[in-house]
């Protein structure tokens, strides 16, 4: 057997300078991938898409799709319209004009559900909500039009914002939390 001696000199010799580089870096990055793990909000995408269509008496008439999913028919003023592109969208828990959702889809002004297209140049408060008329809207993105409850008298959210916010929500109508979801508004002209 060829064993290395205590006084061989390949025993005592020391790892070179490149070697002991080579082993840190790749030392430093095993301790990255494992100790940093990518958050869920990073995972977890809610997008938004109203597809535009026709334009009938200044109403521009759209679909709206969640995931890929079809949620249904949007309305937006053509004259007041946001341009096309990609927005940030926000969940907002507050309206002065009871544009905000609940369970139930009941509207009102305080609730768990009123989304915002965030980031548009020169604009704010554009939102999804109900209506479909080009007088509902200064700009935001109309769902149909809202229903009265009979029994309550409470204004319930057209279908297609109701699904929305399910959607939002994974299904739950009473939710705990709002989660954590990255929410990316897609506008496409036909």
């Amino acid at each position: 057997m060829n064993e290395i001696k205590k006084s061989s000199p390949l025993r005592n010799r020391k790892p070179s300078v490149r070697f002991r580089y080579i082993g840190f870096g790749i030392l430093t990055v095993l301790m990255a991938l494992l100790l940093v793990q990518p958050s869920e909000a990073a995972e977890k995408r809610f997008v938004v898409v109203v597809q535009r269509g026709k334009t009938d008496n200044g109403l521009i008439v759209g679909k709206l799709s969640v995931d890929g999913k079809d949620v249904g028919t949007v309305y937006e003023n053509a004259e007041k319209k946001i341009p096309a592109g990609n927005y940030k969208g926000v969940i907002r828990h507050e309206s002065k004009k009871n544009f905000v959702q609940g369970p139930g889809g009941k509207l009102g002004q305080k609730g768990d559900f009123l989304l915002e297209v965030a980031g548009v140049p020169g604009r704010s408060d554009i939102l999804f909500h109900a209506g479909n008329k080009k007088e509902h809207s200064t700009g935001c993105i109309l769902c149909g039009p809202a229903t009265k409850d009979k029994k309550s008298g409470d204004w319930i959210a057209p279908k297609a914002l109701k699904e929305l916010r399910l959607l939002f929500y994974d299904g739950q109508d009473n939710p705990t939390a709002t989660p954590d979801k990255a929410i990316v508004i897609e506008v496409k002209n036909r």
